[in-house]
């Protein structure tokens, strides 16, 4: 009897790759914008330097107390609280 030796190979297990999702993380440049030129306006008119219309400032100031409540939403719900802010909303 003649033996043969001849390797059998055997099937390697092979791992399933875990993707990991990206979050996307951007800079708000607008809100930095809006922030920076209303901190530079109550600087100039708290010093008396430069005053505007008082109907100029109340709409900075509403524009402002909105984009806060925008963010505060934003940060303070996930996916399930959205769903069921939005249904009530």
């Amino acid at each position: 009897m003649v033996e043969s030796k001849v390797k059998v190979e055997t099937p390697k297990k092979v791992k399933p790759e875990i993707k990991i999702p990206e979050k996307h993380h951007y800079f708000p440049k607008l809100l930095f914008l809006f922030g920076l030129i209303l901190v530079v306006y109550t600087l100039l008119n708290f010093f008396n330097l430069f005053s505007l219309n008082q109907r100029i400032v109340d709409l900075a100031i509403l524009l402002a107390g909105l984009w806060m409540m925008k963010l505060a939403i934003a940060k303070g719900l996930y996916k399930k609280r959205k769903e069921i802010f939005k249904k009530y909303i």
